[in-house]
């Protein structure tokens, strides 16, 4: 995928780079004090996943299996693993692309009570969402690029209780953006 080139570019990679540096040093950091399990299981144990009932594709569901843990396999992969002794039974959350095709939601990262993902609703692309679990409480953050191309969030991380991803706006390519509380608006970090 190539984003449009921005005489800011230098920046952006740099920005670029800062945060994916962020990221491997708080994992770094979570596997020398608490070992692999804890760095792994740290991001995903969230009772949120994706599946497909076969009615209405890929969509946010909510575990109400108590004893289910989602881990990722791998800190840095989205591969999402269930690790329990009792079947994973959920409830779909919202139908976020009405249809079959689904929203395809990805991501997955807990602050607080709230859920942040990815998801494409269909008009608006693949962009930020966040869930308290409810189909009210399920929402797009923001439209960040506009149109159904959408911003394409990636290296979503939790820092310190403040979210940081990366995003292209469609005008200055990808750059570095952060959501300071639960319930604030992104904005560009620079």
């Amino acid at each position: 995928m190539t984003y449009p080139q921005s005489p800011r570019q230098p920046v952006q990679t740099q920005q670029r780079l800062l945060v994916s540096s962020v990221v491997m040093l708080a994992v770094l950091m979570v596997f020398l004090l608490h070992g692999a399990d804890a760095a792994t299981e740290q991001r995903a144990s969230v009772p949120y996943f994706a599946a497909d009932d076969g009615a209405h594709g890929l969509e946010l569901w909510r575990s109400t299996t108590d004893t289910a843990v989602l881990t990722r396999t791998a800190a840095l992969t989205d591969s999402v693993v269930l690790t329990s002794t009792a079947a994973l039974t959920g409830t779909l959350v919202l139908d976020i692309h009405p249809g079959p095709q689904g929203s395809n939601p990805q991501d997955f990262v807990l602050v607080g009570d709230v859920v942040y993902f990815t998801a494409d609703d269909g008009s608006s692309g693949r962009e930020l969402w966040r869930s308290d679990g409810t189909a009210a409480g399920t929402v797009l953050v923001q439209d960040i690029y506009p149109g159904a191309a959408g911003s394409d969030p990636q290296d979503i991380e939790l820092v310190d209780g403040i979210l940081y991803f990366t995003a292209n706006t469609g005008v200055d390519g990808r750059s570095l953006w952060t959501v300071p509380a639960q319930d604030a608006t992104p904005t560009p970090v620079g």
